[in-house]
């Protein structure tokens, strides 16, 4: 294992970066070990947990074992090397399903741009990933390469180990959450955190999205993916129901499900009285309007730095990180928010 420092703790310019390498039960086991304090106390911060979540958690975990061995590997390893036990670990690993009906859903905007709308002909798969400020410090990178399958390059949160990112095939993944107005129940099914992870080791999107048609899901979320081949998809999901579609032009998404059967049985209907992401989406719109021209690097980075269109009360949560995946390139590029500063754009690669 090689790391050139420990997990941020604090909100400094560049996300500390951890590298492992072996079987998918070796890597959780590293990964545990090495931040074990960091896991143990996030879980203690974000999982309050109580009969009936530990109760939901063991529901869910025969269908990891079934559906992505892998992740529940590394799973195991994770857990064997701290103090949480098995259903601990998959209690954390559904904090999309139990945490998002409770958060302000104003956060979170993603964006795909195809090779025939990029200027380097690279696709692009880029997010905000907004959450409470205090979540923050938590942040950190993981570079994994898996014995039985590429390497991965994950943004991650102690205990969700690949929350989005890019791998050494050139397959990128961002997303956004999702079912908000209403909020959707969480279903038996696999944690969006454990699906994110099984994402991410594919070789394309064909076999993400082939993935993704035979799993049972324990929530909603909106996934847009890229990859080298130059295949960009976008995906709106309930537990029960989902949506993919192909793109050739830009496609983007704040929270708020955009295709008219997704609508309908999510039974979305907005509140005008809250806040929610379509003042982003507006701003975004606004903004590839006025530059009609090949989307660069630098313009993803303008788009991403847009400011909500604030119609209703201040958000609650902040853009704690910017995330840009170049998909031939095989790179990530990650500034860091802060609370009350921008950092730089900072590179990451596999090398």
């Amino acid at each position: 294992m090689n790391s050139n420092s420990a997990l941020s703790k604090t909100p400094f310019e560049r996300l500390a970066i951890c590298d492992f390498k072996g079987s998918s039960l070796r890597l959780g086991q590293q990964y545990g070990e090495h931040c074990s304090g960091l896991i143990e106390g996030f879980y203690a911060q974000e999982c309050t947990p109580n009969e009936k979540k530990l109760l939901y958690a063991a529901e869910c975990l025969p269908l990891i074992r079934r559906f992505a061995p892998e992740s529940n590997r590394f799973l195991e390893g994770m857990a064997q090397a701290t103090k949480l036990s098995l259903k601990d670990a998959t209690l954390l690993t559904l904090h999309e399903e139990l945490y998002h009906s409770r958060f302000d859903p104003s956060h979170c905007t993603a964006i795909v741009v195809p090779p025939r709308q990029s200027r380097t002909r690279s696709p692009y798969v880029a997010q905000n990933w907004d959450w409470q400020p205090q979540l923050s410090p938590w942040a950190g990178m993981l570079r994994m390469r898996w014995s039985r399958d590429l390497s991965t390059l994950t943004y991650q949160y102690p205990g969700l180990w690949a929350c989005c990112g890019i791998n050494s095939a050139g397959l990128a993944l961002m997303w956004t959450g999702a079912g908000y107005f209403p909020p959707i129940k969480p279903s038996v099914g696999l944690p969006t955190y454990i699906i994110t992870s099984e994402l991410i080791r594919r070789k394309s999107v064909h076999e993400a999205l082939e993935f993704l048609r035979k799993v049972p899901k324990a929530g909603p979320f909106m996934f847009l993916l890229g990859d080298a081949g130059g295949e960009c998809a976008l995906v709106e999901a309930t537990p029960n129901h989902m949506r993919i579609e192909n793109v050739d032009t830009v496609a983007y998404r704040a929270n708020l499900y955009e295709f008219a059967d997704v609508i309908k049985v999510s039974k979305q209907v907005l509140d005008t009285k809250k806040i929610h992401s379509s003042g982003r989406m507006k701003a975004i719109t606004g903004y590839l309007a006025r530059h009609q021209r090949p989307v660069s690097l630098t313009t993803l980075k303008d788009i991403l730095s847009l400011p909500a269109v604030r119609v209703h009360k201040p958000l609650k949560s902040v853009t704690v990180d910017q995330l840009i995946a170049d998909c031939r390139a095989r790179r990530l590029f990650i500034r860091r928010n802060g609370i009350s500063s921008q950092h730089r754009w900072m590179e990451y690669g596999f090398e």
